[in-house]
């Protein structure tokens, strides 16, 4: 299973939005079932896969509300960047005319 990095940002973004109340009960129930798998197992119970199974779409959920966020600022960058580049160009244009007209 690999674990997906998100941005502080992207994070600090869902968490403030909406969906903050969701991250908050899935972090919940993730740390309960955690640790009823870790006392199942201690107890030597080795049926915990209703519990992982859980814990693995609590993840993928979590996940997609952070991608969400992630692909948001990822749009933004490319706009800034793109708006960024327009403005140089409009510069330079704006440099040329100048220069052609003395």
């Amino acid at each position: 299973m690999t674990e997906r990095l998100f941005s502080r940002r992207a994070v600090m973004l869902a968490s403030e939005s909406e969906q903050g109340a969701r991250l908050v009960e899935i972090a919940v129930e993730s740390v309960r079932l955690a640790r009823e798998v870790s006392d199942d197992r201690k107890m030597g119970v080795l049926d915990c896969a209703d519990k992982l199974h859980r814990m693995v779409e609590l993840r993928e959920e979590r996940d997609a509300i952070i991608q969400t966020f992630h692909d948001v600022i990822e749009l933004q960058e490319a706009l800034s960047e793109e708006c960024g580049s327009l403005l140089i160009s409009e510069y330079l244009l704006m440099c040329s005319k100048t220069l052609a007209t003395t």
